[in-house]
């Protein structure tokens, strides 16, 4: 994950906001106004949306998975993913990774964090020049352990499911342990 102060030249952004721009080929799939911020479970893209708010996105479709994703024959549903606008080339290019305990996420161990709400991965995301940006996931959760209170990740399990509720979450949030279990499908550009 790469830290970025206020002594951070100009020039290094920009130059990664150009590179994400480059990896996107720099041609969003749509960009219309769009309602988004909650997704389902979804058979087909046509229906990314779930009506509740209203913003200006440009949309880019990415059309390869990451490596051994394809490989997990399990349901896949769509998930959110924010983070430092300056980690999106990393991730286009080689896919989510998980860090050490600490970093980001850990209430419920070390793993990847997604959700079904945007506002809740919008928090993670740090915007410059005006980009900020949002991931859509292809996610296979397989065997989920629903978590009641923050924990690790049981034995026998490939995935923690917790629902927002009244003093632990104020959104429902899917951790995965293993990074062949989730592939960007969409880069949202807000």
């Amino acid at each position: 994950i790469e830290k970025v102060t206020r002594s951070t030249p100009h020039t290094y952004i920009h130059d990664k906001i150009c590179e994400i721009k480059k990896l996107l080929n720099a041609k969003p799939t749509e960009v219309f106004d769009f309602n988004l911020i909650q997704l389902d479970s979804m058979p087909d893209d046509d229906k990314l949306t779930k009506l509740l708010g209203s913003y200006h996105i440009k949309i880019y479709k990415r059309t390869i998975s990451d490596p051994g994703y394809d490989n997990i024959d399990e349901p896949e549903i769509y998930l959110f993913h924010g983070t430092n606008m300056l980690n999106w080339p990393n991730i286009i290019t080689a896919g989510l990774k998980i860090f050490p305990q600490g970093t980001n996420g850990s209430m419920f161990g070390r793993g990847l964090y997604f959700a079904k709400d945007m506002c809740k991965s919008q928090n993670y995301c740090t915007a410059y020049y005006n980009w900020k940006a949002v991931g859509v996931f292809g996610v296979k959760l397989g065997k989920t352990f629903k978590a009641s209170a923050a924990c690790e990740c049981p034995n026998g399990y490939d995935s923690v499911s917790a629902y927002a509720r009244k003093g632990l979450l104020n959104y429902d949030e899917y951790v995965i342990y293993s990074t062949n279990r989730c592939s960007l499908k969409y880069m949202l550009i807000l």
